[in-house]
């Protein structure tokens, strides 16, 4: 797995998420693609955001609340889900790796 598969890209901007609290089935694929939607609010701003997929349906949302996971530190967004198994869940720390130190982003390529 090369680093392209664990960092997401948005206008420039750098994310390496970290996945937090889960309770759910849902491919790695699929956690990475609502994990870009919540980097994607973050960089823009927003708060909430109704979501879909080919087996799900549901909201990505935080109340601006910051956490931190060792040196860590970002914002937190909790996913909520109905999909074909019933209510899932999962929370992810984002940080912009990019505004925060541009040369540790580009060790990474």
């Amino acid at each position: 797995m090369g680093h392209e598969d664990y960092i997401i890209e948005y206008k420039g901007n750098l994310c390496i998420p970290a996945f937090l609290q889960m309770n759910t089935a849902l491919s790695y694929e699929s956690k990475m693609e609502l994990a870009r939607e919540a980097f994607i609010m973050f960089i823009d701003d927003e708060v909430t955001r109704d979501i879909s997929g080919d087996d799900y349906e549901g909201r990505i949302s935080t109340k601006g609340k910051m956490a931190y996971l060792g040196s860590f530190r970002g914002q937190v967004y909790n996913i909520d889900l109905e999909s074909d198994v019933g209510r899932e869940f999962f929370s992810v720390l984002l940080h912009d790796c990019s505004r925060r130190n541009h040369r540790e982003a580009g060790a990474l390529n």
